[in-house]
């Protein structure tokens, strides 16, 4: 499945042997020049990141770049979390997210990811494990 936020700019969502994965692809005149894998999960990870899939109501070819950043935070704190019931917490709370908190984590994700990882989950914390 491939999801476009920008002309050029494509996160392709790939099924791999054993999991499930996003991709960015940057295109030059339909040739992608820039490939990067996102996330990756596997297991019972995977059932969760098709449910978000799903409750994100997440199209093929074009879609929002509010909706693509939801899933591309998800996909990358996803492998993170022990307990299924924080990471269906994690849908609804990426889904009540307002979208300045959405592009700054995405941002911060992007700049420095293990760490920003830790400061997502420290900081909000109380409303994922309540």
């Amino acid at each position: 499945m491939n999801l476009a936020i920008y002309k050029n700019e494509y996160f392709i969502i790939k099924r791999y042997r054993d999991g499930i994965g996003i991709q960015y692809e940057y295109r030059i005149n339909g040739k992608p020049t820039h490939k990067k894998l996102i996330g990756l999960v596997k297991g019972w990870r995977k059932d969760m990141f098709l449910k978000a899939l799903s409750y994100f109501r997440v199209k093929e070819e074009e879609d929002e770049f509010e909706r693509m950043v939801r899933i591309k935070l998800y996909i990358q704190l996803l492998p993170t979390i022990e307990d299924r019931m924080v990471a269906y917490k994690l849908i609804n709370f990426l889904d009540e997210m307002p979208f300045e908190e959405l592009t700054f984590w995405n941002w911060k994700f992007t700049q420095m990811k293990k760490d920003a990882i830790r400061g997502f989950k420290a900081m909000y914390r109380d409303q994922l494990e309540a």
